[in-house]
């Protein structure tokens, strides 16, 4: 963000007093035994932003990530006592700040940081027409750097590259630790977007 500060004033984005609202869909990753278990999935969140000053704003995030199907059967069996299927989403709600600079001629450079609440929901398959759930809430952060390509004064597109960190305990049968073994674990997202600017 300090970087995109320092860019002249004649690369300013201006953002300030305006609202942008955006949607934003691609892949996530998983390190460690969360990768193990679980691996790759897909991803797709809702964002709002406000601007409050020429380049640089607050934003709010929503999004859902999901991991799919455990891959160790028999951990789901020691984590539920039979052997049924573990879908794994986590869900994440973040606020922080997001900068926007502009970097030549329709494109621009944005970086964010924040803080969020991550709740894991392991899904347990109970029959063909039923399921149960587990829920955990973790504390975490996030921060990100993206591209956006302006279409017109409304619209543009938005490629971003964002980094979750949960902080995830030692409980031994919360889902996140019961599977990774780890007091925290890391995501690494990717989307592509579109953002509507309004103001």
């Amino acid at each position: 963000m300090l970087l995109l500060a320092s860019a002249a004033d004649s690369h300013t984005q201006e953002i300030k007093g305006r609202e942008i609202l955006g949607l934003r869909a691609g892949g996530i990753w998983t390190t460690g035994g969360l990768s193990d278990a679980f691996g790759s999935g897909g991803e797709i969140e809702i964002h709002f932003i406000m601007g409050i000053g020429d380049w640089y704003g607050v934003e709010f995030a929503v999004s859902s990530h999901s991991l799919g199907q455990s891959k160790d059967s028999g951990k789901n069996i020691r984590f539920i006592g039979n052997e049924r299927g573990i879908d794994l989403l986590i869900y994440s709600g973040t606020v922080g700040m997001k900068a926007i600079k502009r970097v030549g001629g329709d494109f621009s450079a944005s970086a964010e940081a924040g803080l969020g609440l991550y709740v894991a929901n392991a899904i347990i398959s109970l029959g063909t027409w039923s399921e149960g759930n587990i829920w955990d809430n973790h504390f975490g952060c996030c921060m990100g750097a993206g591209l956006i390509y302006r279409i017109n004064d409304k619209l543009s597109l938005d490629l971003t590259g964002k980094y979750h960190y949960i902080f995830s305990g030692d409980e031994m049968f919360e889902t996140l630790y019961f599977y990774s073994g780890e007091k925290s674990n890391e995501l690494y997202q990717i989307s592509l977007g579109i953002n509507i600017l309004t103001g």
